[in-house]
């Protein structure tokens, strides 16, 4: 018999869950078991797995060998049984696939199963391929110990993707299998981001998350909304200057009261630095006060051209390094204030890892919330013809 967890997987009968579970509590055996039983009660039925390689294709398929194994009188029998397929005389059949650009593509099954999608490859690729699964009446599960929040497995349970899903969490706690003994003799072999992944399906602990998603929503408390400059406030502005196709981002804050409200947000795509420059240049002589572009490659010809005295950032390891985790600090100490959703967007998705992300609202606020400190020290800011540069290290 399954567990409480399991047994509440098979009897969720909606069309499309997604499942963040512990690693090692039998949910591709459960999985396997839903298959067969699909495979031979509902004859002409096509039932996809998809794994991350190879070798766990081979034992998704192992399991329902096992599960078909234990049946004394099935109701059909077996034609094909090889490493990738089982074929039933009723038409039915399960097949079991690694994942690459093109799998999924050109089935039309009944059933689709995504494990360990977290890790996958091709994961939005093969995803767009079989979820017309469900618009045809068909179901589609995804299941994966998780991996951070870089990955689509993640946007999926945030709920960026349209659709209804069911959503099932199940930590190792929920596994009567685990006890407190076993608890204290297995946590030590793990790093904390390896247990979260593996054991505790945290999304935010695994990986490298920088944001908590707790800490995230607290920024839309307190906030007071995008305002019009008033006299007596105190402002710092950061722009991140968009390279190649990314976007450029303008953020103002308002320190004034000892926290960091948004009151002014532009982000923009495609636009020619000329054009950036007046924008810089209004949001400079509509909110007084500190502006900071970001310099280095596409940004050193902005601030070049420019008909006002801003601060230039240079980017360097150390220096992006620290202006994250003044804005991770300022999320976690609840004083940055704002609700801007592609700024709350990009917070929840973001990791120290972050090539492949979209983080230009990211750094803009971290440029922000790091030059409105009040202890930067003096040294950081040193002068450079008619500009400053703010340099950290």
């Amino acid at each position: 018999m399954p567990y409480a967890c399991q047994a509440a997987i098979l009897l969720d009968r909606s069309p499309r869950r997604l499942i963040v579970k512990a690693r090692q509590i039998g949910m591709s055996q459960t999985i396997a078991l839903e298959a067969v039983h699909t495979a031979l009660y509902e004859h002409d039925s096509t039932i996809l797995f998809v794994s991350r390689n190879q070798d766990l294709a081979a034992n998704l398929l192992a399991y329902c060998r096992n599960a078909i194994a234990g049946i004394t009188d099935p109701p059909t029998e077996v034609v094909k049984n090889n490493d990738s397929e089982m074929t039933w005389a009723n038409g039915s059949r399960i097949l079991s696939l690694p994942a690459n650009e093109a799998t999924g593509r050109g089935f039309a099954a009944k059933r689709v199963y995504l494990d360990e999608f977290a890790y996958m490859s091709y994961a939005s690729e093969i995803y767009r391929s079989v979820s017309p699964t469900v618009g045809l009446g068909g179901r589609l599960t995804i299941l994966s110990t998780p991996d951070g929040r870089a990955n689509h497995f993640y946007q999926l349970w945030l709920g960026i993707e349209a659709g209804e899903w069911s959503r099932h969490l199940i930590p190792w706690r929920q596994c009567p299998a685990y006890d407190a003994a076993w608890y204290e003799r297995e946590r030590p072999k793990y790093t904390a981001s390896q247990w979260a992944s593996e054991y505790e399906a945290s999304f935010e602990a695994s990986g490298q998350s920088v944001f908590s998603a707790a800490d995230v929503d607290a920024c839309k408390v307190g906030w007071k909304g995008l305002q019009s400059p008033h006299e007596h406030r105190q402002y710092v502005t950061a722009w991140d200057i968009g390279r190649r196709h990314d976007a450029t981002v303008g953020i103002t804050l308002d320190v004034t009261d000892g926290d960091y409200q948004v009151v002014a947000y532009a982000r923009m795509l495609d636009i020619p630095f000329p054009a950036q420059q007046r924008l810089i240049e209004q949001r400079y002589h509509d909110y007084p006060g500190v502006h900071i572009v970001e310099g280095n490659n596409q940004g050193d010809p902005v601030i070049e051209n420019l008909n006002v005295n801003v601060y230039s950032f240079t980017t360097t390891a150390k220096s992006k390094d620290a202006a994250i985790t003044a804005l991770a600090l300022a999320h976690q100490n609840h004083v940055f204030k704002h609700d801007i959703d592609q700024l709350i967007l990009e917070c929840q998705l973001y990791e120290r890892k972050d090539a492949a992300l979209i983080q230009d609202s990211v750094m803009a606020a971290a440029i922000a919330v790091y030059c409105a400190r009040p202890d930067l020290p003096e040294e950081s800011f040193t002068t450079y013809e008619d500009r400053v540069s703010i340099s950290p290290f």
